[in-house]
């Protein structure tokens, strides 16, 4: 049990770091770059909103060891967080 959960958590299994990426860019902006965030697979990567983004931001934070508050930071410190809303909605649903 313990070499299944070093093998699922360690930088040779790239889904964690996917996963924990997304679910940090759906907390600052809510919406995941793979929705739903609940349900990401093998494929999910290549049907990611930006899938260079996802790549990027997995790499950043297995450089950063897996340090979540790190990653969030840059993520609150981005541009794209600091931009302002423009109210539209790219599901071109109404809340």
């Amino acid at each position: 049990m313990a070499s299944y959960a070093n093998w699922l958590t360690s930088t040779a299994h790239p889904r964690f770091a996917q996963c924990i990426v997304n679910r940090l860019w759906k907390r600052a902006f809510g919406r995941g770059l793979v929705e739903p965030v609940d349900e990401f697979m093998d494929h999910s990567a290549k049907s990611a909103q930006i899938p260079e983004l996802l790549d990027y931001l997995s790499k950043r934070i297995v450089e950063l060891d897996f340090d979540v508050r790190a990653l969030r930071s840059e993520i609150f410190h981005s541009r794209a967080y600091q931009s302002h809303s423009t109210g539209h909605d790219p599901e071109g649903t109404t809340a």
